[in-house]
């Protein structure tokens, strides 16, 4: 069987080379020539960045629609035709994806392959959607991995409400072990007067899979929060041909948050609501149990439209914001950290009047920042460097186009960290209108540590206008203030001249250093200076018999007692000869920058005593001691700078001085970890011949004493009376004080006893035995 087709009919003539007029026998059982073979795959193959030649059709045959077809020629001479179209009738439509047909050419064998499909049906009651898909996904080490993957959603009007569920999923084997995805959404509409209403719940889970989420500027974008908040039937068209290509878009998404990775799992439960029908919001609560990590993230989107309209009647928003919130617990990564920040697309009064800002607040418990905190509120001073782990946040700002002749922006910001505290903000108003044109500029930064305390105050004022070729006439003044003492300097510049003028106390730009009882304004009082605490090991804890003194029932065989100190020490000790306690690397190299005191000056000594029995036998060379470092602030433990020749004042702090004191990559001496220096022998039981534990069958008599017991014997009395026998049997006891104390417990404290509730609390008193 042979078939005869011109080589410009199989494919676009505008790519060959030359003409080509004859034409190209395909015999099934023939060997195609080499040359042809050339040709062929020059023409399919095109260029390297478009491994597939497509030739448009966008034809229609009945329910049938055809886009495009394809052609590629592989290395194995495999000639593959892709089909690019959809079936659509009756409301309903399929749609194909990777939907080909290929065959070697030496030897026309078919074969049919399809990636996948979606299925969509559509009316003014019913959107129905199902999608599936097989990919091919690629890990970090280069892995080829494949994963089958599907969607589906239903979407139904109950009254006037729409009710829907959406479910996305996929599963793969990933190095041998199953992993799998499913998250899915119900909407049903539950009303909470007068103010709260439940629009949808989420829930999904992961099985092998790991979570991360996206930095708060792409929560919106995150899949598990869009799939809550726009769902997949808002994106299907009117034929439903789209829920193939609504599929892959959503997976291709979540490929970059949700990975393959043995031994990971994930949790998360969503809400989405109405509050009071101005806030609309969906809040994700997500639980990352990794293998070895723990992780607890919130991500939360709230939309804010003021004044609410109901129903058709068209109304500009005054307010229209939406507020991005993420929240996030890692204890393995030693950090707790809550940032929020308005969408950029928020604004007030009118869509010209943008508002912008945001809200973070970290603290870092463990690992290498440990001790560091930060709030902040739009941001830092635009001096200061920013560390890398801090979080970024705008400006709390607006910018505002009033009119096509007056522009106006401004910003402020809030910062509090370890070493300092920055505020300051920046007004801007620009007027142009028929060649005249002004502008006024304001501005202030400011600058407070913590000791010695001192503020710098920065303020700036700039006018500056013109009209036409006449001008610019700039004007300006700024201020520099500080304290205390208070004192400072003013500017004022007019054109190209420029007047100074001081006033308070100028030397005060360098503070005077405090005392030491100043100073320990900062520190806790001597009850806490230093503490002591059972870190691990811990069983029990009770009371002595004074019962005020603690004691602490322990493990001897793995317990560690935690040894801390409030002021950071450069030496330690030990036992009754002062034996000094190796404190591996950690950093001594610091002083008071508030007293001017430098590190060669300052001594802080740390002295540990164990001891034990009646007599106060030292015990110290039974333990082994572990230092423990912490993060000192340099505002109370750094390198003091002086003025030079003048000892008592301090060099003005700069917003980049370091916040922690560091040496050689050590922070500073904190305490120690106690533990046995040697784990104790395990108890032996002594040898016990096992004859001795041998039984035998001798009978012994009279083993056991029987003694009578007297018949229980009814009092007779009435229920009034039965109550108070009740209660007196209830009443002070000794032999019962005596049994509980020996127990541990104290009668007075631990026991409550009411006799007369007790008599009290029966319906019918029950009887009771003859006196």
């Amino acid at each position: 069987m042979t078939s005869s087709k011109s080589l410009k009919d199989l494919t676009n003539a505008d790519l060959l080379p030359a003409p080509i007029h004859q034409s190209l026998a395909l015999d099934a059982q023939a060997p195609v020539p080499v040359t042809w073979l050339k040709t062929i795959k020059q023409v399919i193959e095109g260029p390297p960045d478009q491994p597939i030649s497509w030739i448009p059709l966008q034809k229609s045959l009945g329910p049938f629609d055809f886009e495009q077809v394809g052609l590629q020629l592989h290395d194995d001479e495999t000639l593959w035709v892709y089909v690019d179209g959809s079936f659509a009738a009756y409301g309903f439509s399929v749609t194909p994806k990777g939907l080909a047909v290929s065959s070697p050419i030496h030897d026309l064998s078919p074969a049919v392959h399809l990636d996948g499909f979606g299925v969509a049906y559509k009316n003014d009651a019913l959107t129905l959607g199902l999608a599936l898909q097989r990919a091919q996904r690629t890990d970090a080490d280069g892995n080829a991995t494949t994963e089958y993957d599907g969607t589906g959603a239903i979407q139904f009007t109950v009254g006037k409400s729409a009710v829907g569920l959406s479910i996305i999923g996929s599963w793969a084997s990933y190095e041998g072990t199953p992993a799998l995805f499913l998250y899915g959404v119900v909407a049903v509409p539950i009303a909470f007067p007068p103010f709260f209403d439940i629009k949808a719940v989420s829930l999904g889970f992961g099985f092998n899979n790991s979570l991360s989420v996206p930095p708060i500027d792409k929560v919106t974008e995150f899949p598990l929060v869009a799939e809550a908040i726009d769902g997949t039937m808002q994106q299907v068209d009117a034929k439903g041909s789209n829920m193939a290509s609504i599929l892959s878009s959503e997976l291709d998404s979540l490929a970059s948050y949700i990975k393959p990775v043995p031994g990971a799992g994930f949790l998360a439960v969503g809400l989405k609501f109405s509050a009071f029908r101005v806030i609309d919001g969906f809040v994700l609560l997500s639980a990352d149990l990794g293998a070895h990590t723990f992780e607890i993230d919130v991500l939360g989107v709230a939309d804010l439209v003021v004044p609410y309209v109901e129903g058709k009647r068209k109304v500009s928003p005054l307010i229209e914001m939406r507020m991005l919130l993420e929240a996030s617990f890692a204890p393995f990564d030693g950090y707790f950290g809550i940032i929020a920040e308005l969408d950029p697309s928020s604004y007030v009064f009118m869509k010209s009047c943008h508002i912008t800002g945001g809200f973070a607040s970290y603290v870092w418990f463990a690992q290498e920042h440990a001790g560091d905190f930060v709030i902040t509120l739009g941001g830092y001073h635009p001096r200061y460097v920013v560390p890398s782990h801090y979080p970024t946040v705008p400006r709390l700002g607006v910018d505002w186009q009033i009119d096509k002749f007056t522009h106006l922006k401004g910003d402020l910001y809030y910062a509090l960290c370890a070493h300092a505290m920055m505020a300051g903000g920046y007004a801007e108003i620009h007027f142009d209108c028929a060649g005249v044109y002004a502008d006024f500029k304001v501005g202030a930064d400011f600058l407070i540590s913590w000791q010695p305390y001192y503020y710098d105050i920065d303020v700036g004022i700039d006018l500056r206008g013109g009209v036409d070729f006449v001008g610019p006439i700039d004007v300006g003044a700024s201020i520099h203030l500080w304290g205390p003492d208070f004192g400072g300097y003013a500017s004022v510049r007019v054109l190209f001249i420029t007047i100074t003028v001081s006033f308070g106390d100028q030397s005060s730009i360098y503070p005077l250093a405090v005392d030491w009882d100043a100073f320990q304004d900062n520190l806790p009082d001597d009850d806490g200076m230093c503490s002591l605490a059972v870190s691990t090991g811990l069983r029990q804890q009770v009371t002595d018999t004074d019962g005020e003194t603690p004691v602490y029932v322990i493990d001897p065989k793995a317990f560690a007692i935690s040894a801390s100190s409030a002021i950071p020490t450069k030496t330690a000790t030990c036992g009754p000869d002062d034996t000094p306690i190796d404190l591996q690397g950690a950093c001594t190299n610091f002083g008071i920058p508030a007293m001017a005191v430098a590190s060669g000056d300052l001594l802080v000594s740390q002295k540990l005593t164990i001891t034990y029995g009646d007599d106060a036998t030292p015990a110290e060379d039974r333990f082994a001691f572990t230092p423990v470092e912490r993060k000192s602030p340099t505002s109370l433990w750094g390198q003091p700078h002086t003025v030079p020749g003048h000892d008592d004042r301090i060099m003005t702090p700069d917003v980049n001085d370091p916040e922690f004191v560091t040496e050689n990559g050590h922070d500073t001496l904190g305490g120690f970890s106690i533990v046995p220096a040697k784990a104790p022998k395990p108890g032996m039981t002594a040898l016990l011949d096992a004859s001795v534990l041998q039984y035998d069958t001798l009978l012994r008599r009279d083993v056991y004493q029987w003694q009578p017991l007297a018949a229980w014997v009814d009092s007779g009395e009435g229920d009034t009376q039965r109550r108070d026998d009740i209660a007196a049997s209830l009443g002070p006891s000794t032999t019962r004080d005596q049994i509980l104390g020996a127990m541990g417990f104290d009668p007075a404290a631990d026991v409550q006893v009411d006799p007369q509730a007790i008599a009290t609390s029966f319906v019918i008193a029950p009887a009771v035995h003859a006196h």
